[in-house]
């Protein structure tokens, strides 16, 4: 997915809009926990008032994330991804250098690209799920805390924060599901692309297992559509180095030839 040396990546620009996007969320849903704790000393109108403006900016930023600026860059990357295995232009946005491998133009580049990408994806998501735990019990304590402190009469905002709360710990729960499914569909691709071809002492790919293996490339789009969570650009930058060693190291082991 990633190259040690990237020459160009128009779809970065999308990520990175959407990364702003979540990083202003993230500030959002710490300045709600902040009010959260002061309203167990100074529970007014203000501090009421602040927590139902923070959570109805932090419910709309979250939507246009995930309706709006990471769908887009999922698109185009997908699109880009099947331009450069199979040398079509399907978008105005290019990618040179992007992907870790050199491979001709066919199908099996394009499946060698997505089970890259699924590499990278699974070891950001899995470093992720620590994150998410915190603030899933985080936004748990700040609806504990609403309950405490707010009467019935400020129904709003305990309206307000039960959402707030659910959408994190909602958010928790799918990152697993998404974790799993990653891990499954990367152990799939590693018993197709090299256990069963070395057991097998097989150096091409049967028409039968070419079409299964791009089944799977489909279904991984359709799993980054469906779970809508962006993988963290920190996370990736920091370990970028360390993951792309340990592709290579997989990718030697990649042996298809020829389909027959």
């Amino acid at each position: 997915m990633e190259a040690e040396v990237v020459i160009r990546d128009d779809v970065s620009k999308l990520y990175n809009k959407d990364t702003k996007l979540n990083e202003i969320i993230d500030y959002v849903f710490y300045l709600n926990i902040i009010l959260s704790f002061i309203s167990l000393k100074y529970s007014n109108e203000w501090i009421l008032t602040l927590q139902i403006i923070v959570v109805f900016i932090n419910v709309i930023l979250s939507f246009l994330s995930d309706y709006i600026t990471f769908p887009q860059a999922q698109r185009e990357r997908m699109k880009t991804n099947l331009s450069n295995a199979l040398a079509v232009q399907l978008t105005e946005y290019e990618t040179q250098g992007y992907y870790n491998n050199s491979m001709k133009y066919s199908e099996k580049k394009l499946i060698l690209n997505t089970f890259e990408s699924v590499f990278f994806t699974k070891n950001i998501i899995d470093k992720m799920v620590s994150r998410s735990f915190i603030k899933s019990v985080l936004a748990i304590i700040v609806m504990l805390i609403t309950f405490m402190v707010f009467n019935k009469d400020k129904l709003i905002l305990i309206v307000f924060q039960t959402v707030f709360s659910s959408k994190y710990l909602v958010g928790f729960f799918k990152l697993i599901l998404f974790k799993n499914s990653l891990q499954s569909a990367f152990d799939f691709f590693l018993n197709k692309l090299v256990y069963e071809q070395v057991e097998k002492s097989k150096k091409e790919l049967s028409k039968n297992e070419l079409i299964i293996l791009l089944s799977k490339c489909a279904e991984y789009e359709i799993l980054k559509a469906t779970f809508k969570i962006m993988p963290s650009t920190k996370i990736y930058k920091k370990n970028n180095d360390s993951w792309s060693q340990k592709w290579n190291d997989i990718e030697k082991k990649i042996i298809f030839k020829e389909i027959v």
